[in-house]
């Protein structure tokens, strides 16, 4: 579990610094005109929080399992 927040935390980080210098940069790499730095950036960002909320919605449906309802 250390590795994969390990890997979100370096994920998250190399997003922001994405989207940082492409924002101080004012687009440093474009194609076709959409800036490349930044939405890769914000995918990397996205993805760690997907991932997070994925990883969230598993440990909650397999506490859900456990629970005995005693019907």
């Amino acid at each position: 579990m250390n590795t994969l927040y390990a890997i979100w935390i370096v994920l998250f980080f190399f997003g922001v610094v994405m989207v940082s210098l492409d924002y101080a940069a004012e687009t440093v790499f474009e194609i076709g005109g959409i800036p490349a730095f930044g939405v890769i950036g914000a995918a990397l960002i996205l993805l760690v929080i997907s991932s997070i909320l994925n990883w969230i919605f598993k440990q909650a449906w397999a506490a859900r399992n456990e629970i005995d309802i005693g019907g």
